[in-house]
């Protein structure tokens, strides 16, 4: 039986003109001072088997015969233990780990009398005196028992020219397996295949007959991407390690590549046809076939995989085809796509095919076990006529004409292909506008595109009114696509998991999302790096997805990306990695952030399993780097572990939080429930929603002017710039504020500017508003106040300077611009009459904005109350109201509008001539004068020596040398009577009647008990 064993593989790897060689004798060097090492279960520290050099004889087949001497080339440096040599089968085993230090070696000497077959893990080892990792070559020559060592000082592995390892013959195949058996640094690789290769046991005359894996173990995986460019890799592979294939461990992505031949797995389990194990988030196999024959002797658990024999973590296989087969009669638990799922329904099955030549196994799975999410995958046999007409790559391309999933060219191709070398498929005939269902007559497969499509017809909403399916393009303007619709939404949302990841949107109005299936922007394959702004606007959801991963606004995002200015509310469920914001990262790159900034979560927020969050779930391998600034939680957040309320895992000091609070509840999470994994925090707070500190305002006035609350209406802080500003005035009666905003003077508070009168300052009252940016001082009673958004209104009726043209033409008045955007001629004018005091419509739109400033109310004075059309929400028979920054109308046909008023949040000048100074972030107080009230002193601004001015106040400089600069309330010159203040040098003024002054006067002053002479 085994001479009949051994003449199979010899007669299935013979291809071509090379005949394989079996040998009974296989050596091992293993030992802690290889990268491999001991550490971890046999998955872990794999060894490859040391390669036999081979003698060409000169008979007709040119058959190689074994020289019994064997070679290992790789990496060494000096271990605990050294490094042994094993023969075949005793290398895994922790009873031959080598249990003392071994023969010092170096440079090139050798070792003579071993004997070669020995079962002890103790009677020969060596140990390198080099501490760093060097090359050595080992040759061990069985024949007469000696063991040499070289130090391959010059030895260059397998480059990257350009970025890329061009791998174009067998030899260059094992030189980069190797690289990969000795990537301590566990560098990532872009690898692309040249031509087809013939990767058998014996192809050459010198330093082969023991093949392995590229990625050898879970230690060192291959990393990056293998882009097998549509060639063919035929293999013949003797197995003595678990989870071996073509790829043993792959931790990135193996596309457009063809496996065939053989593997012989002798006594382990989990082979598989393309990859043994794929790990790691977002990490895939798509666009490939196997066509191997998987020959497994063994009793049991195989967990044998026609693609991939075990994957972890929400991995995918996707657009694969299994067409080999498998010979395993006693073995169990298989899979003809994968072995098995160890993370279920997060690993994905998508658009595969199974049509196997054979399987011969004793039980296992069409795709895979352990519940992976299968999708649009199918199995069945080879006279199944569907294969060879086109129709099942129809199916497998979703129906959609001329994907670049799978390929088939017609009367050419027996089977559907994954590979872009074999032709796209097409249906044709005459389509309804979701492209799939025809209108008349049947669908015709072809190999050219003959199809006629109806467009789709979109609703307000942005989704089509016929297939329910198409979804609106937005418009993109100045490089941001502007989100005005739930169908806008989601063509965005597919158009970055398409592989646009650094495309950037503004949200323009709020979104209701509730009765629609949202997608999730960003993908772990394709993690969003661009920019979101929500400008104010709302997002509402109520998804349900239990079953699945990174749920929220966006799905996946990594360093680089910027998400501002939105605030999500509903509830959002799924299994892990779940929050209102971002479901969680993937990947970093150091020198950038992932920033998250002025956002809100009001939304309830379930994880199935682990990892909630308010604003995102989760830093997957702590590799991003997180700033999140300006943001709050109120919605309640619940999972079965693992979560908090801003973040379910930061990833510790990658992460910082500033200017951030929650008031919801946690359930499940560790701590006080605000966050896990530590980080850098500044300026956070986690508290209840009845806390007087949120209600009362005081919270908002410690977060920063990012934060608004109406007292009395908002019951938290909210980032509504429509909402007023809140500054809290102490018991002495004064504060003083620098707001990046315009804000209303509330009632109750004066406002003040400094002018420099030489030795004294003057504060002069400003009436109504502080402009934005304007350092002030407040005087009131102690509370807290509003300044809410001033705003201004501007009433249009005379039309008659208006300029127009063909097509477009408008005007401005002010901050207002109008413009008209005419669709038809009329009159020859288009379709708009400027008349003296009106304009005349017919079906035109017109756009209004406001200089970049929010717009709050646009009212029409027209004959029609009812003349205005728009897609805005909040219009309502000619008066719109909302908050916007440029609106689209469209007038009725025949309509005469008489004035268009215009109501905005204005944006004062500033003052000239004020001497204050304020600073928007925290600067050093130093040698500056800060408001304050000293023990025993007055209130005023006093000379600091050190400490910190905190952003949003207003301070002084000065020149002259001065200590103290204080108000005197109870002087008729003081400043509640004439806006006048004392400026003292250091000491208080008097006049001879003992009078104290606010200024030097002429004559006499009394100036630290001496008197002084002012002429």
């Amino acid at each position: 039986m085994k001479k009949l064993f051994i003449f199979t593989l010899m007669l299935v790897c013979s291809i071509g003109m090379y005949a394989t060689k079996y040998s009974s004798s296989s050596f091992y060097l293993v030992g802690d001072a290889t990268p491999i090492g001991w550490e971890g279960d046999e998955n872990m520290r794999q060894p490859c088997r040391m390669f036999e050099e081979l003698r060409l004889n000169d008979d007709f087949f040119h058959d190689y015969s074994p020289t019994g001497v064997y070679v290992w080339t790789g990496l060494l440096r000096h271990g605990g233990e050294g490094f042994k040599i094993c023969t075949g089968g005793g290398w895994d085993g922790y009873s031959f780990h080598p249990s003392s230090e071994g023969l010092a070696i170096g440079g090139d000497a050798n070792s003579s009398g071993i004997d070669t077959y020995t079962t002890s893990g103790n009677d020969w080892k060596w140990n390198p005196t080099n501490t760093d990792w060097q090359w050595y070559r080992i040759t061990l020559d069985s024949n007469n028992g000696t063991l040499k060592w070289e130090l391959l000082s010059d030895y260059t592995p397998i480059q990257a020219v350009d970025g890329v390892i061009s791998i174009g013959s067998a030899s260059d195949l094992l030189r980069f397996a190797e690289l990969l058996r000795n990537n301590v640094n566990g560098e990532s690789y872009n690898v692309k295949l040249t031509a087809d290769i013939d990767y058998y046991e014996s192809y050459d005359s010198y330093n082969h007959g023991g093949m392995y894996s590229l990625g050898l173990t879970e230690k060192m995986p291959f990393k990056g991407e293998f882009d097998g460019q549509g060639h063919t890799v035929n293999i013949c592979l003797s197995i003595y390690n678990s989870r071996s294939s073509l790829f043993g461990t792959v931790q990135g992505k193996v596309h457009d590549l063809r496996v065939a031949g053989s593997y012989y797995s002798y006594r382990c389990n989990q082979t598989g046809g393309i990859c043994g194990l794929l790990k790691g988030n977002g990490s895939k196999i798509y666009n490939c076939i196997s066509e191997v024959s998987i020959h497994d002797e063994g009793e049991g658990d195989g967990t044998i995989g026609g693609i991939c024999a075990v994957a972890y973590d929400a991995v995918s296989i996707e657009n694969c085809a299994f067409y080999g087969s498998i010979y395993a009669s006693k073995r169990d638990s298989n899979g003809c796509i994968l072995g098995w799922a160890n993370s279920g329904t997060s690993t994905t099955i998508k658009n595969c095919l199974v049509v196997p030549y054979l399987l011969d196994w004793a039980g296992g799975e069409d795709f895979g076990r352990n519940n992976p999410s299968v999708v649009n995958s199918y199995k069945t046999d080879e006279q199944d006529e569907t294969l060879a007409n086109g129709q099942m790559t129809y199916k497998l391309n979703n129906y959609v004409s001329g994907s670049t999933d799978w390929y088939q060219t017609l009367g050419t191709d027996a089977r559907p292909t994954p590979l872009y070398t074999s032709a796209k498929l097409y249906a044709n005939g005459t389509f309804y506008c979701d492209g799939i269902t025809p209108k008349e007559g049947g669908v015709v497969l072809s190999n050219t595109d003959e199809a006629v499509v109806d467009p789709h017809v979109f609703g307000e909403n942005g989704i089509c009114t016929v297939c329910y399916n198409g979804v609106q393009e937005p418009d993109l303007i100045d490089g941001f696509y502007q989100i005005k619709n739930q169908g806008n939404l989601l063509w965005w949302a597919y158009f970055v998991n398409a592989g646009n990841t650094e495309s950037n949107a503004k949200l323009t109005k709020d979104l209701d999302m509730t009765h629609i299936v949202h997608t999730p922007i960003g993908t772990n394959e394709n993690c969003f790096a661009g920019t979101f702004d929500g400008q104010g606007y709302s997002v509402t959801f109520n998804i349900s997805q239990p079953d699945k991963d990174y749920q929220g606004l966006f799905g996946v995002a990594t360093d680089g990306a910027t998400i501002k200015n939105v605030i999500v509310k509903g509830a959002i469920e799924g299994k892990s990695y779940v929050a209102g914001i971002v479901g969680g990262s993937n990947g970093g790159t150091e020198g950038k952030t992932l920033n998250i900034l002025n956002c809100g979560n009001e939304a309830q927020i379930t994880a199935q399993d682990r990892n909630g969050g308010g604003i995102i779930g989760v830093n997957m391998l702590n590799a991003a780097h997180f700033f999140i600034k300006d943001c709050y939680n109120v919605g309640n957040v619940s999972s079965a572990r693992e979560s908090g309320a801003i973040t379910g895992w930061t990833g510790g000091n990658v992460t910082t939080i500033q200017n951030t609070y929650n008031i919801g509840t946690v359930t499940n999470g560790e701590g006080d429930g605000f966050i896990r994994g530590g980080g850098n925090l500044i300026n956070t707070y986690n508290l209840s929603a009845s806390d007087e500190m949120v209600t009362s305002g005081k919270l908002c006035t410690k977060l920063g002017y990012a934060f608004r609350q109406n007292i009395g209406e908002d019951a938290y802080p909210v980032l509504d710039k429509m909402h007023g500003m809140v500054k809290e005035i102490t018991e002495v009666g004064y504060a003083t504020m620098y707001a990046p905003y315009a804000g209303k003077i509330p009632e109750g508070v004066s406002a003040f500017t400094g002018e420099n009168k030489g030795t004294w300052l003057k504060l002069n009252r400003i009436e109504e508003v502080v402009p934005a940016n304007e350092p002030v001082v407040l005087k009131g009673d102690a509370g807290f106040y509003n300044f809410m958004p001033a705003e201004k209104t501007l009433k249009i009726s005379d039309f008659s300077s208006s300029s127009y043209g063909e097509g477009v033409y408008g005007m401005i008045a002010e901050d207002v611009k109008i413009t008209f955007y005419a669709k038809e001629t009329w009159m020859g004018y288009g379709n708009i009459m400027v008349l003296s005091n009106s304009i005349f419509f017919n079906f035109p739109r017109m756009n209004i904005s406001a200089g970049g400033m929010i717009i709050t109310k646009i009212v029409f004075e027209a004959g029609d109350v009812n003349c205005i059309g728009s897609n805005e929400a909040g219009y309502n028979a000619g008066v719109w109201t909302g908050r916007a920054t440029s609106l689209d109308f469209y007038p009725n046909g025949g309509t005469f509008i008489y004035s268009i008023t215009v109501t905005y949040i204005d944006d004062p000048a500033n003052i000239e001539g004020n001497e204050l100074k304020g600073t928007a972030e925290d600067i050093d107080a130093a040698g500056k004068y800060v408001l304050a009230k000293p023990d025993g002193e007055e209130v005023g601004f006093y000379l600091a020596e050190t400490g910190t001015i905190a952003a949003g106040k207003a301070y002084l400089e000065s020149s002259a040398g001065v200590k103290a600069i204080y108000f005197e309330g109870d002087d008729a010159t003081g400043l509640e009577a004439n806006g006048q203040w004392s400026m003292v040098n250091g000491q208080s003024i008097y006049n001879l009647s003992g009078q104290r002054l606010s200024k030097m006067q002429k004559g006499i002053n009394i100036v630290n008990g001496k008197k002084t002479l002012v002429r």
